[in-house]
């Protein structure tokens, strides 16, 4: 299965996908956007994911360095 996965924690990503494995015993294909501007950029690349997953609390876009 295909899956594109915006959400910020990577480490839920990989906790997402490695219980799917064990659960039902097949490999998900993941990929990870950070933003939301992100997701439709993906989209507009590649047309064949079976799944998007989007966290409610993504960043819709990226944050400069205020430092």
């Amino acid at each position: 299965m295909k899956v594109l996965f915006a959400i910020n924690n990577e480490s839920t990503v990989d906790s997402i996908i490695k219980h799917y494995k064990v659960t039902y015993g097949e490999k998900i294909d993941a990929t990870k956007v950070y933003f939301f501007r992100n997701i439709t950029e993906t989209l507009k690349k590649d047309k064949t994911f079976d799944r998007i997953v989007i966290h409610e609390e993504l960043e819709p876009t990226a944050r400069k360095n205020q430092d």
